[in-house]
């Protein structure tokens, strides 16, 4: 339990004096170079592309959803914007994501249900 303490205790004395060493830094700093870093950061991390874990999935959709991605693609192409089929899914998530509970259950119901799995052969 001691060790536990003392280790928290380490933890909480070196976050402080690396916040004290930050804010005298800062300090030392005018207001347009404060500014300069902080765009430059903002701008650095926009850049990086955060790499998350993909996982490759298959779907069963009907022809005319199939057919509504490739019209969506064509837009997006005549806009000069490249996208493929997984782009379009996952920006259709994303307006799913942030639609009310009751729009999105309207969405959902609306939707026929169909079979899931492979076609028999």
């Amino acid at each position: 339990m001691n060790k536990n303490k003392s280790i928290k205790e380490k933890l909480i004395a070196t976050t402080q004096n690396a916040r004290t060493v930050t804010e005298e830094r800062l300090n030392k700093l005018d207001l347009n170079e404060r500014i300069n870093r902080a765009e430059a950061i903002v701008k650095s991390s926009e850049s990086k592309n955060v790499t998350e874990k993909v996982i490759r999935d298959a779907f069963t959709m009907q022809q005319a959803d199939i057919d509504a991605i490739k019209k969506i693609r064509q837009k997006c192409l005549k806009e000069g914007m490249d996208v493929n089929k997984s782009l379009i899914v996952r920006a259709g998530i994303k307006v799913l994501e942030n639609m009310l509970i009751e729009e999105l259950s309207e969405l959902i119901f609306s939707v026929p249900k169909i079979k899931v799995g492979r076609p028999k052969r």
